[in-house]
């Protein structure tokens, strides 16, 4: 006969694996085609990818609670990785499996503005620094809506929280010009990775030159050579809009880095030919 801690142990045991059973009905959401909406997501990125989108538009936003809950989850303890191809044959490995992570982030591409509503959930994962790659990544997806939360995010505590919501700024097209003044502060930070992803940003996007190329030429003068060349390299992406910055590009034609003194002069050159 069981002691009485044995079955109150038991018992415990039971009702954790219940709570676990209900945890997970609730994230998998409503079913689609007689599959949960996390099934579906799973496929993403598989043989089964036209399905899955299908699926998922129809769902609509019925699918975002289990959206937003994959795209937060904490990934594995180690990278997914693999042996190169001839020793992966050989110890018969499979294909490596997506990231449901990254099938999340697709998922909000494929819904775009649809997803709307997950905007305030996402904000405050990425506010919380979880997934901050993935989180802001989602955001994106979206669409312009969703812009104003990755500028705000330009100013949190986290580094990779900024550098995640700079580097994906750099997709948001037009709709991104509500947060160039955010991404010209980053081009004042201490941290080099951020001054140049911002600056990167910045050129990816060409937008709102009366305010850009200035913030360009400002970092012309920094003091490490990888953020002078990607201001340079910036500069030249705006073309003859950055014409007031000629004097400056003139001066690092001089510069004692061979690669920002090379392309400086080819700047310089090209601003010139298209002023003529």
């Amino acid at each position: 006969m069981r002691s009485r801690r044995e079955v109150v142990g038991w018992a415990a045991a039971l009702a954790g694996l219940v709570l676990l059973a209900l945890l997970a009905m609730r994230s998998s959401g409503p079913e689609v085609r007689g599959h949960p909406i996390r099934t579906w997501l799973r496929m993403i990125g598989t043989a089964r990818d036209a399905e899955a989108a299908a699926a998922l538009r129809e769902a609509g936003t019925n699918a975002l609670p289990a959206m937003v809950a994959l795209v937060g989850q904490r990934g594995p303890p180690w990278p997914n990785w693999r042996p190169p191809g001839r020793i992966a044959r050989w110890l018969r490995l499979g294909q490596r499996k997506p990231d449901p992570r990254h099938q999340a982030v697709q998922a909000f591409r494929l819904l775009g503005a649809s997803a709307v509503p997950a905007i305030p959930d996402l904000e405050r994962l990425l506010q919380s620094g979880s997934n901050p790659g993935f989180v802001a990544s989602a955001l994106v997806g979206i669409g312009p809506e969703a812009v104003m939360s990755l500028a705000r995010a330009l100013g949190h505590s986290d580094f990779a929280v900024r550098f995640s919501a700079a580097s994906a700024l750099r997709q948001a097209g037009l709709g991104a010009e509500p947060a160039i003044p955010s991404l010209i502060g980053c081009m004042a930070a201490p941290d080099l990775l951020l001054r140049v992803q911002a600056a990167a940003t910045l050129a990816a996007l060409g937008l709102a030159p009366e305010k850009t190329v200035p913030a360009l030429a400002g970092m012309l003068g920094d003091t490490n050579s990888w953020a002078r060349l990607t201001a340079v390299q910036g500069l030249a992406a705006f073309g003859i809009q950055a014409t007031q910055a000629l004097p400056s590009l003139r001066t690092l034609t001089n510069d004692p880095d061979t690669q920002v003194r090379q392309a400086a002069a080819l700047t310089v050159l090209q601003i010139e030919a298209n002023r003529q």
